[in-house]
């Protein structure tokens, strides 16, 4: 089969990563500070991660991962693409980015323990967790409104 002939691109965009504060994971070869805390879902235990860095005396979310042996299969996704969205350093993206994920309804709704002090709600799903864990850790960073 031939390519179809009609269609010409005649100059590329430039790249959308080029817009992003930090376009890759950072080079930390010191480390950098993370969150961590364990969720007990439904469907089996993992933990949840949000990582930063400091600069100029402010502290910056730049990624979120999961990990454990049963930790809901999706969920390495959407962390990934939290991720780029905190390197673009646009708060106000990532503010309603999370509301949107904090609402997004699952298969079960369950219990979750929040930070401080265990505090116990009832979250639509894994995803909307997730979502108000990482919305929890990037307020206390100062990196939402």
């Amino acid at each position: 089969m031939e390519a179809n002939k009609r269609l010409s691109i005649k100059s590329l965009p430039a790249p959308v990563l080029a817009s992003l504060r930090r376009p890759g994971r950072p080079d930390l070869p010191g480390g950098n500070n993370a969150w961590t805390y364990m969720v007990a879902h439904p469907g089996g235990e993992f933990g949840r991660f949000v990582g930063h860095i400091e600069e100029e005396g402010q502290s910056f979310p730049f990624e979120v991962w999961a990990n454990g042996t049963d930790w809901p299969r999706g969920l390495g996704a959407v962390a990934k693409t939290l991720s780029m969205d905190m390197r673009a350093n646009d708060r106000a993206w990532l503010n309603l980015k999370l509301d949107i994920l904090s609402k997004t309804p699952g298969d079960k709704s369950f219990e979750l323990r929040f930070p401080r002090h265990g505090e116990v709600k009832i979250v639509p799903s894994v995803v909307a967790g997730m979502a108000q864990l990482v919305r929890w850790r990037c307020k206390t960073l100062g990196a939402l409104y």
